[in-house]
C-alpha cells in the first residue's frame, strides 16, 4: 500500500514543479524541465492507481482473478499514443494553458494504472513470502531447478516469480 504513496507523491511533485518552476522554465531547461514534469506525472499517476489494485488484490479484499476487457491491449496502446500526443502538446505550450494536456494525461495515466492492476491475476497467499528474502543468484537457480519457483507472468517487463511452499504459490516482482 505504501508504494501507491510514492505514486501519489510523484503526481504532486510533478505538478507543483509546473506550477513553481523557478529557473527550470527558462532557456535550455525549458524543455527538458516539461518533459521531466509530464512523464514523472505519468509514472507517478499509473504507479499510483496500480499500487492499489495490486493492495487490494493482495490484501484479498476484492477478487484476484484478472478483469480482462475485449481489445485491452489496443485500449492500453490508444492511451500510450494519446498521452505522447498530449507531451507533444504539453511541451509546445508555453502558457497557462499547458496545465490541460497535463491534466487530461492524469486522468488517462490514472485508468491506465486501475486497467494494468485489474488485469493482473494475484495470488493471494502471501504466508511465504519471507521464502524468498535475501536469495542470492546461485541460490534462485537451485529453487527453480528444483520446482520451488515457478514463473507468474510479467509485469510491464518485470520478473515476476512465486515462491512455491506446500502448493500455495506468492507472485512477488
Amino acid at each position: 500500500m505504501l508504494h501507491s504513496f510514492v505514486g501519489l507523491a510523484a503526481v504532486l511533485v510533478g505538478y507543483n514543479s509546473f506550477f513553481e518552476p523557478g529557473d527550470a522554465n527558462e532557456g535550455s531547461l525549458a524543455a527538458i524541465h516539461a518533459a521531466e514534469v509530464f512523464l514523472g506525472v505519468f509514472i507517478g499517476a499509473v504507479t499510483f492507481t496500480g499500487s492499489i489494485v495490486a493492495f487490494l488484490k493482495l490484501s484479498a479484499k476484492m477478487k484476484s482473478s484478472p478483469l480482462v476487457l475485449p481489445q485491452r491491449h489496443k485500449l492500453n496502446a490508444a492511451i500510450l499514443l494519446v498521452s505522447a500526443g498530449l507531451m507533444a502538446w504539453f511541451m509546445s505550450d508555453h502558457s497557462d494553458g499547458a496545465i490541460v494536456p497535463l491534466g487530461i494525461m492524469t486522468l488517462l495515466a490514472l485508468f491506465l494504472g486501475f486497467h494494468l492492476g485489474f488485469a493482473l491475476e494475484v495470488e493471494a497467499d502471501t504466508a511465504h513470502v519471507g521464502f524468498v528474502q535475501d536469495i542470492g543468484r546461485d541460490d534462485l537457480h537451485h529453487h527453480r531447478e528444483a520446482g520451488r519457483f515457478r514463473h507468474c507472468g510479467s509485469f510491464l517487463g518485470g520478473l515476476r516469480l512465486a515462491a512455491v511452499d506446500d502448493g500455495d504459490a506468492v507472485c512477488f516482482q
